[in-house]
């Protein structure tokens, strides 16, 4: 992958003496945006290219015979160490050409040139800076070819960078690598098309380097760029910086309010939020930062710190009528008054290889900024026209780029205070690293206390905590989370860890816990412990005696959980069903445990709990030789049998129940208004609603929505046209 880094300029003045004042002001110091190096294609012109000794113009793409007489006419070129000039094959193997020897007779050249210039200015972050390209030299680089790395010397006054034309051939290999502070960009153009200009760009104080050609030849212009006005001087990395940076972090630890956040300055929304994508100045300063934090020893994440406000629009000049739809382009050029509402929050994290924080006050957390929030325009806003007698509003959101940081040594009690997913989620990271360093955080956080408080536990989220009691086979701390934690928890372990967790622990380890999920669980935690028990049985069987004595009580466990109040629950139910069938069976279960189970399983029959749950369990688990489904089918059965033996008769009373939320919908009130006395009557059947469509439209809507037991039949007679509503049975 390559990786890009920008080039950093530095202008620093005096550093105050508090540490938070001193990163603002290394930070604000450093001026840059762009990137150290950039490449890019522009469409081919036929330059009209005559090198001296050869009376016509090149032709493109440059042919092996054209390749061999331009090295014919060229000589080895040298190097620079130091003062000396160099020659020397183990260290370059090229031809070149000075520019005195080459002449462009095309005039639009020079204006491919100068669009290229302005495609470098934006890369290299230059867009503000005048700047020329002077051409230095043609390059011919044969099979073999190549240049060990180095830095360009300064060639001309003025020069900051070196420009690469590749003039069009085809060869493989002699990519050009270019560095810059620990960072490498690599660009290959040996395989690109043979009719366009390939370009590459970088500041003269990169290291590069040219790899060897393997085939063919690679021939590029080599152009000097140059400050027209020089506005700075070449810049240096930003090590200085870093160090400068660490120390203030150092200092800044026995600082009792962590974590902190620092503020980039600049905006960005949510969906295009990343290191590669942040502006001017911000990418230097984040990268220099968070080298910094790390070297500090420091966590450090990138996220944006958001700043809401809903107050009056405000349009001068603007005229409304009531009831009409206001113009949103009119809307859109209203600014904010008086403001009604607002809040700051943290929002959105960069992805990192790290966990973040969970949950961060934004209204309180300690900012190092050094500039006002609020001002200006915002990332994102709406507006809403009048509604009703409300007036109308604008919302603005402010997204600032920012980094979170805070002391590794602080981790502990920060992350003690995070809710118990976050907790959970840092106990993963340092399962994952794997190390002692990462076993005792775990343990420094266990000791501290898990969070409990106001948490929605996520499937299988403590499946990282298992895998560290596992680890170290930590029978202590397991039975005092047992005690306090496991039962709250126990469907946030998925059934594989559960059966590590009793390989690892044997059933005495895990049967209070079990116990307590069997007399007290919901109906999700009995379903999870049984679904335990069944692949605990497929892959411990020896355990049978063991798993019989647990599993009987469980015809009252069953009663507790009132099964037959399946709305909302049906797969849950149909899964504890199938589970149950497959252990009284393979556990040999006896005919008095079957029995009670089918009674109550089945003790309040009605039809919907067979036909939609009952049924489609025995159909699937379809084992003719299981006890319990015997017993249950036969029941199943003679229901059915006594249901289907008496005709229904027609309901005495023709009232229908609506539910109440359904005369709070406004929208509906003349329909709701005819709709109330006719459901309430005990004798009228048939209500003719005649209307246009989009009333009888409404109508249906109602009626579908709050799945009345009305049937509606459209009589084209008349118009408008009428609507036939019939009560019927079907609830």
């Amino acid at each position: 992958m390559t990786l890009q880094l920008p080039y950093y300029r530095i202008t620093m003045t005096n550093i105050r003496t508090n540490p938070t004042d001193q990163i603002l002001e290394i930070l604000g110091a450093i001026k840059g945006n762009g990137n150290f190096a950039c490449s890019g294609a522009v469409p081919f012109v036929l330059p009209g290219l005559i090198v001296q000794g050869k009376q016509e113009e090149l032709s493109f793409p440059l042919l092996e015979e054209t390749a061999r007489e331009l090295i014919s006419l060229s000589r080895k070129a040298p190097f620079g160490k130091g003062a000396e000039t160099i020659l020397d094959e183990n260290v370059r193997r090229v031809w070149e050409m000075d520019a005195s020897a080459l002449q462009f007779k095309n005039p639009e050249w020079t204006k491919m040139l100068a669009s290229m210039l302005r495609k470098v200015q934006s890369g290299l972050g230059m867009e503000k800076e005048e700047i020329q390209a002077n051409l230095y030299k043609l390059l011919v680089y044969e099979k073999g070819g190549f240049f060990l790395p180095h830095k360009d010397s300064e060639k001309e006054e003025g020069m900051f960078g070196t420009l690469l034309i590749n003039l069009p051939s085809t060869y493989i290999g002699g990519e050009l690598i270019v560095r810059f502070d620990g960072q490498m960009q690599e660009f290959d153009f040996g395989g690109t098309s043979p009719y366009q200009f390939n370009y590459t760009a970088f500041y003269a104080d990169c290291e590069h380097e040219v790899k060897p050609v393997e085939s063919g030849y690679r021939v590029c212009l080599a152009y000097n760029l140059i400050h027209k006005k020089k506005a700075y001087l070449p810049p240096a990395a930003l090590s200085k910086e870093r160090i400068k940076l660490a120390a203030c972090l150092k200092e800044l630890e026995q600082d009792t309010d962590f974590p902190k956040i620092l503020l980039l300055g600049h905006q960005y929304t949510p969906t295009n939020f990343s290191m590669d994508k942040l502006k001017l100045n911000d990418r230097p300063r984040a990268d220099v930062f968070l080298q910094a934090a790390e070297e500090a020893d420091y966590y450090a994440t990138p996220m944006l710190y958001s700043s809401y406000q809903m107050g009056e629009l405000e349009i001068e000049g603007y005229h409304w009528d009531y009831g009409r739809h206001d113009d949103p382009e009119e809307l859109s050029k209203g600014t904010m008054g008086e403001i009604y509402e607002a809040y700051t929050e943290v929002n959105h994290w960069m992805e990192e290889d790290s966990p973040h924080l969970e949950h961060i006050d934004a209204e309180t957390v300690s900012l190092l900024r050094n500039f006002e929030l609020n001002e200006g325009e915002p990332i994102e806003k709406e507006t809403e026209g009048f509604t009703g007698n409300a007036g109308m509003e604008m919302e603005y959101w402010y997204h600032y780029g920012a980094i979170c940081f805070w002391p590794k040594k602080r981790h502990i009690e920060i992350v003690a205070q995070q809710p118990l997913n976050n907790q959970l989620q840092w106990i993963s990271y340092y399962m994952d690293e794997d190390s002692k360093e990462s076993k005792r955080l775990i343990s420094d956080l266990l000791d501290t206390g898990l969070n409990e408080a106001g948490n929605e536990v996520a499937d299988f989220a403590f499946n990282p905590l298992v895998r560290f009691l596992i680890a170290g086979n930590d029978t202590v701390r397991l039975k005092r989370l047992v005690d306090f934690h496991f039962s709250i928890y126990f469907t946030a372990i998925d059934v594989n860890h559960h059966l590590q967790l009793l390989a690892t622990f044997y059933w005495s380890g895990l049967e209070t816990l079990f116990t307590k999920i069997r007399n007290e669980g919901q109906l999700n935690e009995v379903v999870h412990l049984v679904q335990v028990l069944k692949n605990y049985h497929q892959h411990e069987s020896e355990h049978a005696k063991e798993l019989r004595g647990f599993l009987e009580p469980f015809p009252l466990v069953i009663e507790r959980l009132e099964l037959t109040k399946f709305k909302g629950r049906k797969e849950q139910v149909q899964c504890l069903l199938v589970d149950i069938l497959f252990l009284s069976r393979t556990l040999n279960l006896p005919e008095p445990w079957c029995g009670d189970v089918a009674k109550i399983v089945l003790q309040k029959l009605n039809s919907s709990f067979i036909e939609q749950v009952v049924l489609p369990v025995v159909e699937q688990v379809n084992e003719p030789d299981n006890l319990l489904e015997q017993i249950i089918r036969a029941q199943c059965c003679e229901f059915l049998e006594h249901e289907v033996s008496t005709q229904p008769l027609p309901p005495l009373n023709w009232q229908r129940h609506y539910p109440a939320e359904m005369m709070k919908q406004h929208r509906y009130a003349e329909q709701i208004a005819l709709l109330k006395p006719f459901l309430d009557s005990p004798t009228e059947q048939i209500l003719e609603y005649r209307r246009g469509q989009t009333y009888r439209s409404s109508m249906t809507e109602l009626i579908a929505k709050y799945q009345l037991d009305l049937k509606g039949e459209t009589i084209a007679k008349g118009s408008p046209h009428i609507l036939k509503l019939t009560k019927t049975q079907a609830s």
